[in-house]
């Protein structure tokens, strides 16, 4: 029972991320009851039981990348679509912003743990301690390790050759996810060497999905839910039926209910039978999780509607002007905009989780002056460089001209000078400020966002002295 429950709580957990930051906590409470109560037995019943249709004729899930994984994708994303992105994630002239995590490092721990309950999860779903069972099971937890390694070193490599050599460490912890999540269903039914395939095609899985949720779909998810455990929950189900090994195939509980050449297309007289069943899971999974769940989701959409009688028109929810199916639905189940904004802990639980103190804040705007400033002598160095190496090839010598060199170092030298204990312009207010620390002025984020800069463009750096003011709504993202 308590495997079973554990199961049932990650699909709901799954869930959690594709509307975080969005949903309100009654209208989340309602759908995960749903979820785990309707939809996932209904769904195991098919694919775990002997006498459900899917495992009846064939379908293979050793620990839950469809059945659980897959599940609770489907279920956020259908989540991140109704609700619609959060404040500032698409902006209108088309750029796509990025908000800063508020811990990298409570992330990695997180996916520490998160490694080490998987190796329980897929480890114990034999679901008995006999001698094959045990062996299976350590068939699995070896291949579990090769693909997560796999698909983490693929992704550290996909940034350096693709991302300009820079290695997002939240990426490759979703790279590390997706490895995992790829793994979950055929882990037991592979080789080693097809887990290394398989966690490698994972890291392109969940690079690319990523991608197009945000850059094609315009869908926002705040924790990739989809991408980490949708996209891959279909890959690792796909995949086990090309590389399920007939020997291990036979190791199934189900087995004597499997027709001849029930295994990979990639073995000798493989009937594609399982691919089939695979394919089929797959549409099912997806299909019925959609449809129930958005029905529920209308149902208790018109309940909170009757129930929360007529807004006096103070609270005012993003993307809910207008009528229509998704107006709606938004105004019951969607954060106003107010509490969106400052965050669900300081409405529900009294306080920010990460409130900035003055000496923080002062702190950050060093930080970020500093890093303009490096920033400012990167690019000249670059530019430099590219002149000094234009000049080379023309004149085929060196380009060094030290009546150049004196002007440039007296260029920056005055430049220096100029900004000393002014305005820097960037991401940062003055260095050493304090913004007083009042509703308007307060940094409800973590040390990685900044107090935006508003001078105007007519002011020069060195006659800029003021303290520049902050809107909130605009200092908590970056445009990529």
């Amino acid at each position: 029972f308590l495997h079973s429950l554990a199961f049932a709580a990650t699909t709901c957990t799954i869930m959690s991320g594709g509307v975080a930051e969005r949903m309100k906590l009654s209208s989340y409470l309602a759908c995960a009851v749903f979820l785990i109560s309707i939809v996932y037995p209904i769904i195991i019943g098919w694919g775990w039981d002997s006498a459900g249709f899917l495992c009846a004729n064939g379908f293979v899930d050793f620990a839950g990348s469809c059945l659980v994984h897959l599940t609770g994708g489907v279920a956020a994303l259908l989540g991140a679509i109704v609700l619609g992105p959060r404040k500032h994630r698409f902006m209108p002239d088309g750029k796509v912003t990025k908000f800063k995590e508020n811990s990298v490092l409570l992330a990695v721990l997180g996916a520490l743990i998160l490694i080490f309950c998987w190796i329980s999860f897929n480890a114990s779903s034999t679901l008995a301690s006999d001698g094959d069972s045990m062996r299976l099971s350590v068939h699995a937890v070896v291949n579990t390790m090769l693909a997560m390694t796999a698909a983490t070193g693929a992704t550290v490599l996909y940034d350096a050759f693709f991302n300009n050599g820079v290695n997002d460490i939240p990426d490759t912890v979703n790279g590390l996810l997706g490895g995992l999540v790829c793994i979950t269903c055929p882990c037991a039914f592979v080789t080693n060497w097809a887990a290394v395939v398989i966690g490698l095609l994972s890291c392109f899985v969940t690079k690319l999905s990523g991608s197009a949720m945000v850059k094609f779909f315009k869908i926002d998810d705040p924790l990739d839910a989809w991408t980490v455990h949708g996209a891959n929950g279909i890959a690792g189900t796909f995949l086990l039926g090309i590389f399920g090994e007939p020997s291990l195939m036979a190791q199934h509980y189900a087995a004597p209910l499997h027709k001849a050449g029930h295994w990979g297309i990639i073995y000798a007289d493989s009937s594609a039978g399982l691919l089939g069943i695979q394919c089929l899971g797959i549409v099912v999974v997806v299909g019925f999780t959609a449809a129930a769940m958005f029905a529920w989701i209308l149902l208790v959409s018109c309940i909170m509607s009757v129930a929360g009688g007529k807004s006096d028109g103070t609270e005012k929810t993003e993307y809910a002007d207008g009528t229509g199916l998704m107006p709606t639905i938004r105004k019951a189940m969607r954060m106003p905009s107010d509490v969106e904004l400052v965050g669900a802990d300081y409405t529900h639980h009294g306080g920010s989780a990460f409130e900035l103190t003055s000496q923080q804040i002062k702190m950050h705007n060093e930080m970020r002056s500093a890093q303009d400033r490096l920033d400012r002598k990167k690019k000249k160095a670059d530019e430099r460089r590219s002149s000094r190496g234009a000049s080379f090839m023309v004149k085929g010598d060196s380009s060094v001209n030290p009546e150049e060199e004196k002007k440039e170092a007296s260029k920056r030298k005055s430049s220096q000078q100029q900004i000393k204990g002014k305005h820097v312009t960037g991401e940062g207010p003055p260095m050493g400020a304090t913004p007083p620390e009042t509703p308007e002025s307060r940094s409800r984020e973590n040390s990685s966002d900044s107090f935006r800069s508003t001078v105007n463009s007519n002011t020069s750096i060195a006659s800029s002295a003021s303290t520049p003011t902050s809107n909130p709504d605009e200092d908590i993202f970056e445009v990529e």
